[in-house]
């Protein structure tokens, strides 16, 4: 019987290595104020610079996202629960659409 304690280290590692296989560098310039607080910051938390950097932009891109207003248009794309749903004119298509250029 396996020990969950190394189960759980196991997996843990696992997911490590998926996620930095995912993981690509790109040059950044950044006024010294906003380093200063990421080096505070990873100091703080005992987090690499680059992994900080990383989670930080991964959640304000998840914000982003759900931050982009829908626009309804005129066309009835489908109906739900009896009221209709209307194609979004915004800028969510168009960002949708640049995602799947670049390759996600």
């Amino acid at each position: 019987m396996s020990n969950p304690r190394f189960s759980e280290l196991l997996q843990q590692w696992e997911a490590k290595r998926e996620r930095d296989r995912e993981l690509e560098v790109v040059p950044i310039s950044l006024a010294r104020a906003d380093k200063t607080r990421l080096l505070a910051l990873a100091d703080v938390y005992g987090q690499p610079l680059e992994r900080l950097m990383a989670d930080l932009l991964h959640t304000a891109l998840e914000e982003v996202e759900c931050s982009i207003p829908y626009v309804p248009g005129d066309q009835v794309i489908r109906m739900e629960d009896g009221d209709p749903c209307y194609n979004d004119i915004g800028k969510m298509p168009e960002y949708m659409a640049a995602r799947r250029l670049h390759g996600q």
